[in-house]
């Protein structure tokens, strides 16, 4: 009775009338044999998911374990209910139970569309300072070598709800649950809620990946260069993942966003080949650079009459 793995039946749970939809092939079995039982509960499977994307509470679901995955997109914080035994409680629709030797797992998430953080460091992370464009990530449990896909979870359209899946019993405290993210994944142990997050661990405390303002000196300027030129950092950012680049293949992004006019060579930590990025405000311009992970990063700026700007960032 194991489904194949990538297609996993989904069911929602409904309230009121409409909730005996769920059992409607059961009665037509009882009619169809002239009897007066009642119905039995639905009975799901390992593997199906029974309540999908619900936002209002589903009975019963309490969590015990949490963890918080940093994306892109935001930061999802995660509820794990393993104790919810081989049934819903009622009030969501009818009772729904998991098959001989299965449980159920319910699954809470909310993400933080960073909404509260800085319109530059959307536009890093998701290309977009205003609307929440970032793609979906892929969202799957990982139970007896069987992926189980969770459509919906952390979705853009969804940004927070709940999901109940029936697991195997036997296997269910080993169960984990992997979000990947335009191909980085991310994998949280459900009994336990620990987060092996690989590169993407920095995402998971978006304030840190944003950093202030740092200015040139202009005593390092030569004569000739301090009369055409000027330069500085307005705004500058160490993460992992930038929207137009994807992942750091070393770990690092460092975006630099520049003030000033009139240099000819930029680099940071040795790499001299930076990718330039829009940026909307025009007096900006924007650059990245491939970089191992550090404490601190120095800008260099080179100019025509060879006058050098070494600025710490960090």
């Amino acid at each position: 009775m194991s489904p194949v793995a990538g297609r996993v039946p989904v069911r929602h749970l409904v309230r009121g009338a409409s909730a005996g939809l769920l059992l409607a092939v059961p009665l037509l079995a009882a009619c169809s044999d002239g009897g007066d039982e009642e119905p039995a509960s639905d009975r799901a499977v390992a593997g199906e998911v029974v309540a999908a994307g619900q936002t209002a509470p589903v009975a019963g679901l309490a969590t015990e374990q949490t963890a918080v995955v940093g994306l892109p997109s935001g930061v999802v914080s995660l509820g794990f209910a393993t104790d919810l035994g081989d049934a819903l409680d009622e009030g969501v629709g009818e009772p729904v139970s998991a098959d001989d030797g299965d449980v159920l797992l319910g699954i809470t998430w909310d993400r933080d569309r960073l909404t509260g953080r800085s319109a530059q460091l959307r536009e890093v992370l998701t290309g977009d300072p205003i609307r929440d464009t970032a793609p979906a990530p892929e969202v799957s449990l990982q139970v007896e070598g069987e992926s189980y896909p969770l459509p919906g979870l952390a979705a853009p359209e969804q940004p927070r709800g709940q999901t109940v899946v029936a697991v195997p019993e036997a296997a269910a405290a080993d169960a984990e649950l992997t979000i990947t993210y335009d191909g980085q994944g991310q994998t949280v142990e459900v009994a336990t809620g620990r987060v092996e997050a690989g590169i993407a661990a920095p995402l998971a405390e978006p304030a840190a990946l944003e950093h202030g303002s740092a200015e040139c000196d202009p005593a390092e300027f030569s004569a000739r260069d301090s009369l055409t030129s000027a330069c500085g950092v307005e705004r500058w950012f160490d993460t992992p993942y930038v929207a137009d680049l994807g992942w750091s293949e070393t770990g690092t992004w460092v975006v630099v966003d520049l003030t000033g006019q009139g240099w000819r060579r930029a680099r940071v930590d040795g790499d001299s080949t930076p990718q330039q990025l829009p940026a909307r405000a025009g007096h900006l311009t924007r650059l990245a650079f491939l970089v191992d992970p550090a404490d601190q990063h120095t800008l260099e700026l080179t100019f025509p009459a060879g006058s050098v700007q070494r600025i710490p960032l960090g």
